[in-house]
């Protein structure tokens, strides 16, 4: 199977085909359902697993096949798009070239396993406060928005982790922020796929408000941060080693690069776990063997206690599971990559100055490489099922030069939180309510999750296991 070569010549660029695609230029808002993901879906269906559709913007070429996916997320001729700057500056979620490479090796120790394994305790504290107040809710028969908690306990685990708590007092001030910029970057992605997007000035006052105000936070820590490390107070955590860093010449990160890492991560630590979980409960709730099948692993490895590290090894349904969940509702959705040179991608030509993309949706729905792609399916991750599939077709995290370093982090997190809140709780959506995929920058629960909660005999044993965990830490 061809799949690339790294430059054309002349007499080869005239030659090869443009991929197939549909006729014209697609204007916005001929997308009449409004639905990036059945847009692509029904291209790659319709065209096969390379695809090129022109927009007012110009050529979009979406590759669907994991040997095309292997080539766009490695190869150095298909950097980052700037979309994402408008809010993360040059974060490492964002930025390219030596700045990115050095910005990568300065933080990936800090994401190690072995590291990661150290924020167990800050993990058990703020899920031991979600599931307090979820018993509060569940007593009074209160219907609980399950991805706005969830958003709330990841944004703590973040602070608590990787900044020491040092911005818990802004929480609600973050996550609302966050969702505003998310709101409008989203809008932005949607366009590529020919859904309108409104762009007024009263929307841009508020983006550049929003912005403004989240700036003006993270600042303030910075600096006071900065008085603290002046005065030998050390949190060792992530703030403390990107003020601590040095270059070659003994010159350390300005303020604009603390606070770009700082946002980033912001909202690639806190935005995408939320949704997975939230994506999570949501199947357990749909699929009641699944639910069964989690409930007794949880009951036969844990017996009523929350998991510590290595019990975690004992529960491979759990992991399936996420597994799954992240197959069909990939918190990423879409990866976009700028076409620097033209090249060759599956026989066909691909034209510089472009945008090419790779959407783990699509891929992970792949009828060749997932059968029956539609049912919920966690033994799809078995070791053999694994094994067996090529690497590039399962990618919720990215993969490649740009595979996320937040990785072990969320997965740790889903483990904790998912093992502990299933143990205290059984949760239904609220009769009516519908849920919908809305693919924005990450793919959200539309309209959120509103879930009715059933107190389980055992939650009270869970809960004094967590707090004697995290007394024992402490």
């Amino acid at each position: 199977m061809p799949v690339s070569s790294p430059s054309l010549t002349a007499n080869l660029q005239t030659q090869l085909p443009h991929p197939p695609g549909p006729p014209g230029i697609l204007q916005l808002g001929e997308n009449d359902h409004d639905d990036p993901l059945q847009f692509m879906l029904g291209l790659t269906r319709e065209y096969g697993d390379i695809v090129r559709y022109e927009t007012p913007y110009g050529a979009t070429y979406l590759v669907n096949h994991p040997d095309y996916i292997a080539l766009v997320l490695r190869a150095h001729s298909y950097p980052r798009g700037s979309l994402l700057k408008l809010v993360l500056g040059e974060g490492l979620l964002s930025s390219e070239g030596e700045h990115w490479q050095k910005q990568r090796k300065l933080m990936m120790p800090e994401f190690h396993p072995r590291v990661i394994a150290n924020f167990t305790t800050q993990i058990y504290e703020c899920t031991l406060v979600l599931a307090q107040r979820w018993l509060e809710n569940s007593a009074k028969g209160e219907t609980v928005d399950a991805a706005d908690d969830l958003l709330s306990l990841t944004l703590d685990v973040v602070m608590r982790t990787l900044f020491s708590g040092e911005m818990s007092s802004d929480a609600g001030s973050i996550n609302h922020t966050v969702k505003t910029l998310l709101a409008d970057i989203g809008g932005f992605v949607r366009s590529e796929f020919t859904v309108s997007f409104e762009i007024s000035p009263s929307r841009n006052r508020a983006f550049a408000k929003s912005l403004s105000g989240l700036n003006a936070t993270v600042y303030e820590i910075i600096k006071r941060r900065r008085v603290e490390n002046e005065i030998a107070i050390q949190n060792h955590d992530l703030l403390d080693l990107l003020l601590e860093t040095r270059d070659e010449d003994g010159v350390g990160l300005t303020d604009k690069q603390v606070r770009d890492e700082i946002v980033t991560m912001l909202f690639a630590g806190n935005e995408t776990t939320a949704v997975m979980l939230g994506w999570t409960m949501h199947c357990l709730a749909l699929h009641e063997e699944a639910d069964i099948e989690l409930r007794e692993e949880l009951q036969s490895t844990l017996a009523g206690r929350a998991p510590s590290l290595e019990e975690m090894k004992s529960l491979p349904f759990l992991k399936m599971t996420l597994n799954e969940v992240m197959r069909m509702h990939p918190p990423v959705w879409s990866i976009f990559r700028k076409i620097e040179t033209d090249g060759e991608v599956g026989g066909c030509l691909i034209e510089a100055g472009n945008t090419i993309i790779v959407s783990p949706y699509t891929m992970h729905f792949h009828p060749d490489f997932w059968p029956d792609p539609e049912r919920f399916d966690p033994y799809r991750f078995t070791f053999e099922q694994e094994r067996d599939r090529p690497k590039y077709a399962y990618i919720p995290f990215g993969a490649g030069r740009h595979l996320c370093v937040g990785k072990h982090l969320a997965i740790l997190e889903a483990q904790i939180i998912i093992s502990v809140m299933t143990q205290c709780f059984r949760w239904k959506l609220k009769p009516g309510h519908i849920v919908e995929h809305e693919p924005l920058v990450t793919l959200r629960p539309k309209n959120g999750l509103p879930f009715d909660l059933e107190t389980l005999p055992q939650a009270a044993g869970v809960i004094e296991d967590l707090i004697a965990k995290r007394n024992l830490a402490v």
